[in-house]
C-alpha cells in the first residue's frame, strides 16, 4: 500500500470509528480543500507540497474545531507522546491557518 492509500485508509477508518462512537465529532471535521487553494499555497510558499499532504487536505481541511488529535501541554496523551517537560502543542491546522502562520513568520523575520 502506498502512502496516499494509507492516508485515504486512515481517514476512512477514522470516519467509520467516529460514526459509530462519536458522531458529534464526525460532524465537526472540515470539508476538503479545493485544488485552487492547494495551488495558491504552493505558489505562495514557492515550492510544491508533498503529495501526501495534499491527499490528506483533499479529504479534510485540518481538524477544525474538533481538536480530535490535538495534543495539549499537560494532557495525558501529550505526556505519553512527548514527556512531562515538552512544551509544544501540536494541532492539525486548516490550510488558511498554515498560510497565515507562514505569513506572520515572514513578517517577524
Amino acid at each position: 500500500m502506498d502512502n496516499i492509500a494509507r492516508i485515504e485508509r486512515f481517514w476512512h477508518d477514522l470516519e467509520t470509528w467516529l460514526k459509530q462512537t462519536a458522531p458529534h465529532w464526525l460532524e465537526t471535521l472540515p470539508s476538503p480543500v479545493s485544488e485552487n487553494k492547494l495551488e495558491a499555497l504552493e505558489s505562495h510558499l514557492g515550492f510544491a507540497l508533498p503529495e501526501e499532504f495534499k491527499a490528506s487536505y483533499r479529504i479534510h481541511d485540518g481538524l477544525g474545531e474538533s481538536k480530535l488529535l490535538r495534543l495539549e501541554k499537560n494532557s495525558y496523551a501529550h505526556h505519553q507522546v512527548y514527556g512531562i517537560l515538552h512544551e509544544t502543542v501540536w494541532e492539525w491546522l486548516p490550510l488558511e491557518a498554515i498560510y497565515s502562520t507562514y505569513q506572520q513568520t515572514l513578517e517577524i523575520y
